[in-house]
């Protein structure tokens, strides 16, 4: 598990061992974590809500609604 320096790009590349160890798995788990965070959005599932559609109301809807909350 060495880090070999490029000079053309200035860049350290990670060599992958012959056999996982400790190491090499924490250097995997950073660099997923790394990933995930430059992911746009959030990850899981949606919040809740309704698949149903919104309810037209007409207008004399509305005036029993508003009479009901002046009752």
């Amino acid at each position: 598990m060495l880090d070999k320096f490029n000079a053309v790009e200035g860049v350290t590349e990670y060599l992958i061992p012959d056999r996982w160890t400790s190491g090499h798995v924490a250097h995997r788990l950073i660099s997923a974590y790394e990933t995930l965070r430059l992911m746009p959005d959030r990850i899981g599932p949606s919040g809740y809500g309704s698949a149903w559609p919104s309810v037209r109301l007409e207008f004399a809807d509305l005036l029993e609604e508003s009479a009901r909350t002046y009752r």
